[in-house]
């Protein structure tokens, strides 16, 4: 059965962002990232920038607090640093999807360990909820940030 491109796009916004939806596996940048970022330069700058020190995380991250993933019509993500120095240049992070099951959105080669990849799934996993509602704008960054420090423990275990 072929849908029309209608009813997929409908598909796609009944779908719950807690799988993997149509919508990421249809994203028409997977395999050419790059070009996405060219032109959407300030993409990654209408996104809330987290440091690895108060994450705990092995690297820096970005998420979405303004339904950028709306407006962009992309799947909801958070970028992800792929690498481990101080630099905030857009062109080293990644986007990997905020659901149950994270994935990486784009063929680039990841250039972390796959134990620090893995404790960014985690983060995921663990903050879906809060990550969702502060990208579609139902809770400001200090909600964010007190909901993200009681899942802290949780990354820790």
């Amino acid at each position: 059965m072929i849908l029309k491109e209608t009813e997929l796009r409908d598909i796609i916004e009944e779908t719950v962002q807690e799988e993997l939806t149509e919508k990421e596996l249809l994203w028409e940048y997977y395999n050419k990232f790059d070009t996405y970022r060219i032109q959407n330069k300030e993409d990654i700058w209408e996104f809330h920038g987290l440091k690895k020190d108060d994450t705990g995380l092995p690297v820096n991250i970005f998420v979405d607090d303004g339904s950028s993933y709306k407006i962009r019509n992309h799947p909801l993500w958070v970028y992800f640093q792929n690498g481990y120095d101080d630099n905030w240049g857009d062109k080293e992070f990644l986007p990997m999807s905020v659901s149950i099951s994270p994935k990486l959105l784009t063929n680039k080669k990841i250039k972390i360990s796959s134990s620090d990849l893995k404790r960014v799934v985690k983060f995921i996993v663990v903050n879906r909820n809060i990550l969702k509602k502060l990208a579609d704008e139902k809770i400001n960054q200090l909600c964010f940030w007190k909901e993200m420090d009681i899942n802290r423990i949780k990354l820790e275990e």
